[in-house]
């Protein structure tokens, strides 16, 4: 059992995401790090590893972790001395490696929870419940129609509207069925709710973990910390400056007809589900005709990527680098 609690985020990328991380790590009792793609890749890593009693795979485990750990976007409070865990005779697992990440990043900020963004958590949820039986859960969607605009206009992230579209479809049905796992482990919350109602999500969001709300929450664009993560990446700019209120819908002024019309086909059944309203979509489109010409335009490089600073583009290095190490079980 970990002394912090986790709370897990679930939500694709560019849902707002680090928006709410910010907002719940600037609670006196959660600590919120900059996103890590440590937990996910370790339950993909671990059965490359084999016999953890042996020490020679367990070192190697621990070294690439630990690597991987440091190698993430944005800086943790503290790092965790993985090497310490070496002599660690019993229950050597997962379990024990983030516990001690998790537990070192409470302790540095006195936090009693550490809230986390796990990338794909649906494909890991059975190994995250058994880990972490007391952790809590937010699942946060956003419009996909805004979703893949924003993918769209993200220099770091590959694809446009047509990728975007299918990874919001794929992380929505994997998202949905676990939370239903969950119950009432996991609060549910729409970013739209999260720009015009800050107040009343985030006290609603508190309740549900157990915290009393505080207002000063919602400056955490003020934060040390926000400011620190906001100028890590490029693309979290906007977290150094208050919540914009007026940050949805966006849509319908900067996608053509076609585009909305694809994101609405594919996503359709998800967003009728989670509430979201079919605009133009209607069995009389040409999807097909619609999909061919949209391929046409899909980027995949995006020139604007030519200019993210020198320094986070060898930070996407090292972290795919890390990354490789770890699910190759390579020293």
């Amino acid at each position: 059992m970990t002394g912090v609690t986790p709370i897990f985020l679930l939500s694709s990328d560019r849902s707002g995401s680090n928006l709410l991380l910010r907002l719940v790590g600037s609670h006196k009792e959660i600590t919120a790090p900059p996103t890590s793609q440590l937990i996910s890749n370790l339950y993909k890593a671990i059965s490359s590893y084999g016999d953890l009693d042996v020490q020679k795979s367990w070192d190697m485990l621990l070294r690439n972790a630990s690597r991987l750990h440091k190698a993430s976007y944005g800086n943790w409070s503290n790092y965790a001395d993985l090497n310490a865990l070496s002599d660690h005779k019993e229950n050597r697992s997962i379990h024990l490696i983030l516990s001690r990440i998790f537990d070192t990043e409470g302790t540095s900020k006195s936090a009693s929870f550490i809230a986390l963004k796990t990338h794909h958590a649906y494909n890991y949820a059975a190994q995250l419940q058994r880990d972490f039986p007391n952790a809590r859960y937010i699942f946060l969607v956003r419009d996909p129609r805004d979703m893949a605009l924003s993918w769209l206009k993200t220099a770091g992230l590959r694809g446009g509207i047509m990728r975007a579209a299918k990874i919001w479809k794929s992380d929505q049905e994997g998202f949905w069925q676990m939370s239903k796992q969950l119950g009432s482990q996991c609060h549910f919350i729409r970013y739209e709710d999260v720009l015009s109602d800050a107040a009343g999500t985030v006290s609603s969001l508190c309740e549900f973990i157990g915290l009393s709300y505080d207002p000063n929450m919602l400056n955490f664009h003020m934060n040390k910390d926000t400011q620190d993560i906001a100028g890590s990446v490029q693309a979290w700019n906007n977290l150094s400056h208050p919540l914009m209120h007026q940050n949805f819908k966006k849509y319908k002024t900067e996608l053509s007809e076609d585009q909305r019309c694809y994101i609405e086909h594919c996503c359709q059944s998800g967003m009728e589900a989670l509430g979201y309203e079919i605009e133009v979509y209607n069995s009389d489109c040409d999807i097909k005709a619609i999909s061919k010409k949209l391929e046409a335009d899909e980027p995949w490089d995006k020139p604007a990527y030519a200019n993210i600073p020198a320094d986070e583009k060898q930070n996407h290095v090292s972290l795919r680098e890390a990354i490789d190490k770890l699910l190759s079980a390579s020293a």
